[in-house]
């Protein structure tokens, strides 16, 4: 069976077809190394956060589950 130019693999490699027969360049699209792995460290430390979130909430929740009296419980 032949492989189609339709599907997501085809989007995937959509721009670089386009600039391959325009000759156009679109760097402006891309990030730079720098501003690549600002990005990824950010989303590792929103990640790290996001940890740090579910455990505190996990804590908290069985507090209130085991002591109802406990002024965590409270409203």
């Amino acid at each position: 069976m032949s492989k189609s130019s339709n599907g997501p693999s085809a989007r995937g490699h959509a721009d670089d077809h386009a600039r391959r027969s325009t000759g156009a360049r679109s760097d402006s699209m891309r990030y730079s190394r720098t501003e690549y792995a600002k990005v990824v460290a950010l989303q590792e430390e929103v990640s790290r956060a996001d940890g740090d979130y579910q455990r505190l909430r996990s804590a908290y929740l069985d507090i209130t589950r085991r002591e109802p009296g406990n002024e965590v419980g409270w409203p």
